[in-house]
């Protein structure tokens, strides 16, 4: 029986002392993340701030202008340079054909005559 300072007999039980082993946490996915995996940050000194993992892109989106921001680190933790994107909202007007270059395509005519000049010639080498 083990005794304490003062003379007393110990009144607990000797067991030999067991390393704590951790448990694994294994992450739970929230249903009610207002955020919806959107990163904000206020402004560009915001986006700097941020910590992102060695070996990752985290895209944020800044609170207070129409800009994101992507900020990658390089495989050893080393950041690379912040890289800045303004958005602005597309209109029905910008996304017409009228805005497409068509000087490198074929019109349907064109094409039907190339093609009534070449089939010919391929059923002549097929016949040969």
């Amino acid at each position: 029986m083990a005794l304490f300072n003062n003379g007393y007999p110990a009144t607990y039980p000797q067991y030999p002392i067991q390393p704590q082993i951790p448990t694994p946490q294994i992450p739970v996915a929230s249903t009610n993340n207002p955020n919806n995996g959107i990163v904000w940050v206020q402004g560009e000194a915001g986006a700097k701030a941020y910590p992102v993992a060695p070996g990752n892109t985290v895209m944020m989106l800044d609170s207070e202008n129409s800009v994101f921001y992507l900020k990658s680190t390089a495989a050893n933790g080393m950041p690379q340079p912040l890289r800045v994107f303004d958005f602005q909202e597309r209109t029905a007007a910008q996304i017409t054909p009228q805005n497409i270059n068509l000087d490198n395509y074929v019109t349907r005519k064109e094409f039907d005559e190339l093609k009534a000049i070449i089939e010919p010639k391929k059923e002549a080498e097929e016949n040969v």
